[in-house]
């Protein structure tokens, strides 16, 4: 975990989507994707869930 992980998981909790947390970052969406899947795989739980349109925090 490093500190570019960190905050592109805000990113994404911030805006609400993988692709605006990309667009903000001028990253790719894959990119954004892998750091939010080690993110959770590094904490052993689901710290994000996909909604209709966007990411919602778990609870």
């Amino acid at each position: 975990m490093n500190a570019d992980s960190l905050k592109m998981f805000y990113s994404v909790v911030e805006e609400g989507s993988i692709s605006k947390a990309a667009r903000i970052n001028f990253v790719s969406q894959p990119a954004v994707t892998r750091q939010n899947y080690q993110f959770e795989e590094n904490y052993g739980a689901l710290v994000s869930k996909k909604g209709l349109s966007h990411f919602i925090r778990n609870e």
